[in-house]
């Protein structure tokens, strides 16, 4: 009868929803969506290089001075004196050599995926080194031990450097002078003016 072939089309379309859901719902849980740890572990290396970016700046008077350096940048959070650690750089310890200055630095990253009803969030800490050698106009960066307790206790993770790919040694090509441009009507200091 014509009422009995409806009713199974209609079951069919019903089952077939139902299997296209169980496939949307196990590729979802079998990693076709973004992977967390990876986006963290982007964002701590980008935590790394932005560090390396801002203090290239004071690079030399990092290595000649770097108490008085590091308390006159307000960008700096001193975690050795329980500063609080929102700043974009957070510096727990500052060990001087003859070689010249290391930074310990705390860097953090955090990520957030969605897909469809779930989202997911994560966030990380890295601690890592920033040398600033007195006779090279370098900034190296190497693996440091993170402190047990505050200021990482709350983070997901704390990912060690080597599990990360940030630059490791930074110099003066990888910040190339800005390029020289002239106004119409303006003095100009470019070369061939």
């Amino acid at each position: 009868s014509a009422s009995a072939r409806v009713t199974t089309m209609n079951a069919r379309v019903g089952a077939g929803r139902f299997f296209v859901a169980l496939v949307a719902l196990a590729l979802a849980l079998t990693g076709c969506t973004p992977n967390l740890d990876d986006r963290v572990n982007t964002s701590l290396e980008h935590s790394i290089e932005d560090a390396q970016d801002t203090l290239w700046e004071f690079r030399d008077r990092i290595a000649s001075n770097p108490e008085e350096t590091l308390a006159d940048l307000y960008f700096v959070a001193d975690l050795r004196e329980g500063e609080g650690d929102l700043s974009p750089i957070r510096l727990l310890d500052l060990i001087e050599s003859s070689d010249g200055p290391t930074l310990t630095l705390l860097g953090t990253g955090d990520s957030q995926t969605s897909a469809g009803m779930w989202s997911s969030q994560a966030d990380g800490a890295v601690c890592f080194n920033l040398t600033f050698p007195r006779k090279e106009k370098v900034i190296r960066t190497t693996p440091a031990e993170c402190p047990v307790t505050a200021p990482v206790e709350g983070y997901d993770s704390v990912i060690p450097l080597e599990e990360l790919s940030p630059r490791l040694v930074v110099t003066q090509d990888d910040y190339p002078p800005p390029i020289c441009q002239c106004y119409s009507g303006s003095p100009c200091d470019c070369p061939g003016g």
